[in-house]
């Protein structure tokens, strides 16, 4: 695994980055190798925005945040939560101040939470507010 940090801004994903942000957001792995080679290349930057903005994420993990239910969201991936925090801390296209403190999340609640009440994530997420979060 690539544990480099990298250059956010230029930085495009590869098959590791799409595996990895399945299981991130998602809370699975990729249903074929099909989606994932879809995703190659493009800026990792706009690979996880697609993700966050999807209607299977919608539909799960963000109503589960505002609905205070994470803890029914059953993670189905291969990928070990530790493994995805490493990975993230290097890769994930975020602040650099708050991919420091994913590394230190002891659970996907508490993932979830910092992911979500980021100030530049929060733009893309008006249900939050909206639900008083």
């Amino acid at each position: 695994m690539n544990t480099e940090v990298v250059d956010q801004s230029t930085h495009s994903a590869d098959a590791q980055d799409v595996w990895n942000l399945y299981n991130l957001t998602l809370r699975r792995d990729p249903e074929t190798r099909t989606v994932i080679q879809a995703q190659i290349g493009h800026p990792l930057k706009d690979v996880f925005t697609g993700f966050l903005c999807s209607k299977e994420f919608s539909g799960s993990v963000l109503s589960a945040v505002i609905s205070k239910t994470t803890d029914l969201v059953t993670y189905k991936g291969t990928m070990s939560f530790g493994h995805l925090l490493v990975w993230a801390h290097a890769r994930l296209p975020v602040r650099s101040e708050l991919r420091e403190r994913l590394l230190h999340a002891r659970s996907w609640a508490e993932l979830d939470e910092m992911l979500f009440l980021d100030p530049e994530l929060r733009d893309h997420f008006p249900q939050l507010s909206d639900a008083g979060l």
